[in-house]
């Protein structure tokens, strides 16, 4: 029930959202992530993994992926920075 709280009130779930938050993570300008922004961004991976497998057609399914590594990439980017 938390885990549905917290992605209600901070997960984005437009497309454009999402592509804006990933514009603004590290590789783009931003240095590390922040504990919160770092989950954030893990909630939003998840979601978008989930709409990616819910697609009824390639386009959306091509659209969401986009994103899905878009943020894929930003995550792994801030864990190796933190070694």
């Amino acid at each position: 029930r938390t885990l549905e709280v917290i992605c209600d009130n901070s997960v984005p779930r437009k497309l454009t959202d999402i592509r804006r938050l990933t514009s603004r993570l590290p590789g783009r300008g931003v240095g590390r992530l922040w504990q919160g922004d770092f989950e954030r961004t893990l909630l939003t991976m998840v979601y978008t993994a989930q709409r990616v497998m819910a697609s009824t057609t390639d386009h959306q399914r091509d659209v969401w992926a986009e994103s899905l590594v878009s943020l894929y990439e930003a995550i792994k980017e801030d864990l190796v920075e933190a070694r």
